[in-house]
């Protein structure tokens, strides 16, 4: 049964991926940034609880056998080095002008807090629907913000208890144990906010289900995109067709391509091949040259 539907979950994420027009949501090095990130923080979860409850079935099924539990602490020390080089890939990436537009696009505004109002009176029953006209709304703007504080807290806690001989070197031991306390509700809080918050916005959302595609293919369905944000609709298509217009640019520097080069009219030209007068008309009058590589000559 579990096969059946994982069959049927992995066909329609194809359909919804192939399913046009889409809108670019995300960059390939932002879709790449999310997927670092996603799995360090799963490797960190599973293996830290692991570590608090080490009866548990997870903790038995994972790391059960002999010696797993000392490879357990490679992997979380691993994975949070991971999850520490992709924020400041992150951070770096805040630098740029696109990243300073992102930043701008998450800061919270007093729309935000009204939307939120409107919202909930909306589900009630007591308001008709209101258009988000911004890029991010104030879900994703909290997700944002709960995962920068959260990475923060987790971060400098973490490596407290990862260097705790060099923390108590000069801090009493009363603060270990109080960056103990915080690491593990901060984790579970964290784990708390994916599978509640996020997990329902981007999967279980009856207008996504049975996922948001650009998180893996950096684009999503322009009726997806325009459910949530059909203020930002234009926008979002302008910054499509400026990454299609590079991506051309791209393709065309590789192949060496003239932007105003004519194609050739003769039937044995391949389309859009570019078209040389001169060199078509040589071609008739001189005898072709020899060339080593060439196994015809």
């Amino acid at each position: 049964m579990v096969l059946h539907w994982l069959i049927d979950l992995v066909r329609h994420l194809i359909t919804i991926s192939k399913k046009r027009p889409q809108v670019r949501r995300m960059r390939a090095d932002e879709v790449v940034q999310h997927a670092f990130l996603a799995l360090s923080f799963i490797v960190l979860v599973i293996s830290g609880f692991a570590l608090r409850y080490d009866q548990g079935f997870m903790a038995r099924f994972f790391f059960g056998w002999e010696g797993g539990f000392q490879i357990r602490g490679i992997i979380h020390r691993s994975a949070a080095v991971i999850m520490v080089l992709t924020v400041i890939w992150h951070a770096l990436f805040l630098l740029t002008p696109r990243g300073r537009k992102f930043f701008l696009d998450m800061m919270p505004v007093k729309r935000d807090f009204t939307f939120f109002g409107h919202r909930i009176l909306h589900n009630l029953g007591l308001r008709p629907r209101w258009a988000c006209i911004q890029r991010f709304n104030y879900v994703e703007k909290a997700e944002y913000w709960a995962l920068v504080w959260g990475t923060a807290v987790m971060v400098v806690t973490g490596f407290m208890l990862w260097f705790d001989n060099v923390v108590i070197s000069f801090l009493p031991k009363g603060f270990l144990d109080v960056a103990l306390v915080i690491h593990f509700w901060e984790a579970w809080l964290a784990s708390l906010a994916i599978l509640v918050w996020h997990m329902y916005s981007v999967v279980f959302h009856p207008n996504v289900y049975p996922m948001n595609p650009s998180w893996i293919t950096g684009t999503m369905p322009e009726d997806m995109y325009e459910h949530e944000h059909p203020g930002h609709l234009e926008e979002a298509r302008r910054d499509t067709e400026e990454a299609i217009e590079r991506q051309v640019e791209r393709t065309r520097r590789r192949s060496r391509i003239p932007e105003d080069a004519p194609t050739a009219p003769s039937s044995d030209a391949k389309a859009g091949e570019p078209f040389d007068p001169e060199a078509e008309a040589g071609e008739t009058h001189k005898e072709k040259s020899f060339d080593p590589g060439d196994p015809t000559d």
